[in-house]
């Protein structure tokens, strides 16, 4: 089809240049797939396809001059490398498309790369379709990430035992099957601590203050006075109630309707 050149550098004749290449309408190409681009007078140039995925740059960025380099001449495992840097999580399937590997030779490639710690792959079955990969400095990211953004959620919510984990995944930004599958090896990491449908820091540790303290035993006392009618018009903090409930103290039954353990524990066995 008809091509519009992108970018190119000047060069002398037998020299290399790299040329993103916008074509007029799809074309099915892998990686090493040669191309010959024609102008209606003459054939202005040639060479081979080294990233049919790839995104438009800046000029003369050197990382990706360096990355297309790799690309084109590299090891399968160099080249595995890149093409995972270049998209994280890579899905096995479509990175060996990009790649244009044998599947075979792709996880053998992969399962050597996880054992020497250069890579980190999702799941817990074999490397195939439907696991994901990312490179080691991929995953320090992720596991930075998460640290980050659980920090921040005990910073704004400090006496809650932890956060929701679909809370974390939207705040990490996976999608549900990846999220699902780094949960493990984020725990294996020692990253966070699953608490049920909870996640949370190692060292986080909700508790109250000594003035919180005193607001939650009167709040408690107010309950236990009227069991069977307890106050609905008694203000609290909303996060020291959580907590609260959270410690099986207090039963919230509604919005605006709380009641002491003993007293719920009382009404459901009689």
């Amino acid at each position: 089809g008809r091509v519009r050149l992108l970018e190119a550098q000047t060069i002398e004749p037998g020299g290399t240049a790299w040329a993103q290449i916008k074509l007029s309408a799809p074309l099915a190409v892998v990686k090493g797939d040669c191309f010959v681009i024609r102008s209606n007078q003459t054939t202005l140039g040639g060479g081979n396809i080294v990233d049919p995925h790839a995104r438009r740059h800046r000029r003369r960025h050197q990382p990706i001059l360096e990355r297309l380099a790799v690309m084109e001449a590299g090891s399968d495992r160099e080249i595995l490398l890149k093409a995972i840097e270049m998209s994280e999580p890579s899905e096995f399937q479509p990175l060996v498309n990009r790649v244009n590997l044998q599947p075979s030779v792709a996880r053998a490639e992969l399962t050597a790369m996880a054992t020497e710690k250069r890579v980190v792959v999702l799941g817990q079955r074999a490397i195939g379709p439907g696991v994901h990969v990312y490179s080691a400095a991929g995953w320090a990211s992720v596991a930075d990430s998460t640290r980050g953004s659980l920090e921040a959620y005990h910073r704004q919510f400090p006496l809650r035992k932890g956060a929701p984990k679909e809370e974390l995944r939207s705040r990490l930004g996976m999608t549900p099957q990846v999220f699902n599958h780094a949960l493990p090896v984020l725990l294996q990491d020692d990253v966070l601590v699953e608490e049920g449908t909870l996640v949370r820091l190692r060292h986080h540790s909700p508790a109250l203050s000594d003035a919180q303290e005193k607001i939650a035993e009167a709040y408690l006392r107010g309950l236990e006075a009227e069991p069977y009618s307890p106050p609905t018009d008694s203000p609290i903090d909303p996060e020291v109630l959580h907590l609260l409930v959270g410690q099986g103290k207090a039963i919230r039954v509604s919005e605006t309707v709380v009641y002491s353990a003993s007293a719920y524990r009382d009404m459901t066995e009689r």
